[in-house]
């Protein structure tokens, strides 16, 4: 660590993650080490290969700000946590007990979503938790 701290180098390695090799940075900072991952060559699209001169409708990108507005809130780290972890933690235990583990399913009839629908509903069902939010705090700032 002390050595690429000194050199401002990086190293470069292989990790798997969840059964998928990863390319990774290994980076020193403030005494301790930090390990990224990067994408490899092939997982990367170049940037002519995308036509990015499509046309979205206003009414589109108006809804899709409006969204983004409504759900805009302060980051609090401690509101998120790992479920992918606690449900390989307790299946960990369960096999640790002797207890059989369930199979993995597979869902053949996957529900097909209109995601314009979604959207309108998500942007409807925002507008109205943050207009329930501006009059909650309204109400506690004419209380005070």
């Amino acid at each position: 660590m002390k050595a690429l701290e000194e050199t401002g180098k990086v190293g470069i390695a292989k990790v798997v993650i969840r059964n998928k090799q990863h390319l990774a940075a290994l980076r020193a900072h403030d005494g301790v080490l930090i390990l990224e991952t990067m994408y490899y060559a092939d997982e990367i699209r170049q940037p002519e290969s995308v036509n990015g001169k499509g046309k979205l409708p206003d009414a589109e990108v108006e809804m899709a700000k409006s969204l983004v507005q409504n759900l805009s809130d302060t980051f609090k780290l401690d509101k998120y946590d790992d479920n992918y972890r606690k449900e390989l933690l307790q299946l960990i235990r369960k096999k640790a007990k002797g207890q059989k583990l369930p199979e993995p399913q597979e869902d053949e009839d996957a529900e097909v979503v209109d995601l314009m629908a979604a959207l309108r509903e998500s942007v409807e069902r925002t507008r109205k938790q943050q207009t329930k939010k501006k009059s909650t705090r309204k109400r506690g700032k004419k209380a005070s």
